[in-house]
């Protein structure tokens, strides 16, 4: 009878640890994903506005402004096909936000076509 009781008490113990293993498993594949990220930020294709606020953040082709609670995240309009037939980012609003710097004040008029796209950005005071 002992043996029957530590052999039982053996298979579910094992089954415990399986199932939380598997279940660890899930977790770390979770936390692998990258996060989505919302091109359109709530907005929809054919939205305009402008806002002026503080640059937050300056990454390659990207730039992120603040004005109170609401902060945005915007990218130059695409111009021409595919890279390899020329086309790429605005290199005149390119050629802008390389001159800013993190803490300058903007005034970005914007509409969102997939992403929320840059018409022009300018410095304010």
């Amino acid at each position: 009878m002992k043996k029957f009781l530590l052999t039982a008490l053996l298979v579910v113990s094992t089954g415990f640890y399986l199932v939380h293993a598997e279940n660890a498993k899930d977790k770390d594949k979770e936390k692998a994903k990258p996060a989505k990220v919302d091109d359109k930020q709530g907005y929809k294709d054919g939205d305009k506005g402008t806002m002026s606020g503080e640059i937050t953040k300056i990454e390659k082709n990207r730039v992120t402004v603040k004005d109170g609670e609401k902060q945005l995240t915007f990218m130059p309009v695409w111009k021409g096909g595919a890279p390899k037939d020329g086309g790429g980012f605005d290199k005149d609003i390119l050629e802008k936000i390389g001159k800013l710097k993190v803490g300058a004040k903007v005034k970005v008029s914007w509409h969102c076509e997939e992403h929320l796209r840059i018409d022009s950005i300018d410095k304010s005071e």
